[in-house]
């Protein structure tokens, strides 16, 4: 299916996606609701921290049109990409407000047969009801990204899964046919009804955070058993190919934007459904508590003075800190009475006390925790953690005498 393309949305994924596309040849028309974002895009700026996204724009600003109104953007198209927020209320469902209007708008701008591939998640039933919304003009398409921040465009070129709800064959058939040029190696694909693409976008985050889930409770298990060591049960456990070595690692909890999102949504659907949700209720649990954690195995070590946290993203190559790993521990130390100040390459407003290096953060300590496994903490000279007791969350440390590693025996500093 060939034509010029919409994406709706130019946020941490859209972006990258209409990128992509123009990078790949296609004619790309897009539209974001925030006016300050367009002005930008306009002059060939973008304030997203995204590796690769920069150049890319430079590289491909030819081809990336931005409208300045979703009919604008929809009316010059053949298809669109939907990528708006989908923001969680406090019962853990997705409220897809945000979705409705966008497809009402394609509904009203496009022409008969337009394509509209709905890339936000969104709880399962919803693409019926959006289908019905949408009426006969327009042919929806189901087919949410599973991507990292940090890496959004190579996990884009290169997915491990591409999964797609379709109505019927050839809608599917087309929207792969967009799809394809983006993609540097065929990818697995999967295609299927609404419901069932639906709940497996959040099944498969579901299985991602009950497998961290579970190697970090093996790491507490460790944290309390003379000469246990994490690293070696789970990278044993990780070599049966049942089960595979991806996430299983000791290391604080999982976070970002996905993740604890996806996770209270499967667990609003089954209250829905009149079923407990245990699986994702125990990965939702265990992931709470290790911040009170790391506190504890701080607390042993240094009962009172002044931590430096290094790291508050939640992972390396981003600035985002939503439902931070980094983040949740401060806060629990400062809550114990800890002085705490905290230094991350990629955030520069915080609600704990910020300094402008990590040198600066450890100057004076008497605690540290590598919260964030960038990789400038791993090439700190050793000297700087000299008389700093550390807690190295993530094992990218060299070994030191006053090192402390998650998921080690309590006689092992």
């Amino acid at each position: 299916m060939a034509g010029p393309i919409s994406v709706i949305g130019l946020g941490k994924l859209g972006l990258p996606l209409a990128l992509l596309l123009a990078d790949r040849g296609f004619t790309v028309h897009g539209f974001d609701a925030d006016p300050a974002l367009r002005a930008e895009l306009k002059q060939g700026l973008t304030r997203l921290f995204e590796p690769g996204v920069q150049d890319l724009l430079r590289a491909s600003a030819r081809r990336l049109v931005i409208a300045e109104s979703l009919h604008e953007a929809v009316s010059a198209s053949v298809a669109s990409f939907v990528i708006v927020p989908t923001p969680s209320g406090p019962d853990g469902r997705f409220s897809s407000d945000s979705v409705h209007s966008a497809v009402k708008g394609i509904a009203e701008a496009a022409a008969a047969d337009h394509l509209v591939a709905i890339v936000s998640t969104v709880m399962p039933g919803e693409m019926e009801h959006l289908a019905s919304a949408a009426g006969n003009r327009v042919r929806l398409c189901y087919c949410p990204e599973f991507v990292a921040l940090g890496c959004v465009l190579d996990n884009m070129r290169r997915p491990d899964l591409v999964l797609i709800g379709e109505p019927d064959q050839q809608t599917g058939d087309d929207l792969v046919a967009i799809l394809a040029p983006t993609w540097d190696a065929p990818p697995a694909v999967s295609r299927m009804n609404f419901i069932n693409a639906e709940l497996a976008k959040l099944t498969v985050n579901a299985m991602i955070t009950a497998k961290i889930s579970a190697a970090n409770q093996i790491s507490e298990f460790c944290d309390r058993l003379p000469g246990a060591d994490a690293v070696t049960v789970l990278k044993a456990v990780g070599q049966d190919s049942r089960i595979g070595p991806d996430c299983l690692r000791p290391a604080t909890a999982y976070g970002g934007p996905c993740f604890p999102r996806d996770n209270a949504a499967l667990m609003a659907l089954g209250a829905a459904l009149g079923l407990t949700p245990d699986l994702a209720a125990a990965s939702q649990a265990i992931n709470l508590r290790q911040s009170a954690r790391v506190a504890d195995r701080l607390a042993k070590i240094c009962p009172q003075g002044t931590i430096a946290i290094l790291g508050l993203t939640y992972k390396p190559g981003t600035d985002v800190c939503e439902a931070s790993p980094g983040l949740a521990i401060a806060d629990e130390l400062v809550a114990r009475g800890y002085r705490v100040r905290a230094y991350d390459p990629a955030v520069t407003a915080a609600s704990i006390e910020l300094v402008s290096s990590a040198p600066d953060c450890l100057a004076g300590a008497d605690a540290a925790v590598v919260a964030t496994p960038w990789p400038e903490f791993a090439d700190l000279p050793a000297h700087l953690f000299d008389h700093v007791a550390v807690i190295d969350c993530w094992g990218i440390l060299p070994d030191m005498p006053t090192l402390y590693r998650l998921g080690t025996g309590p006689e092992t500093p």
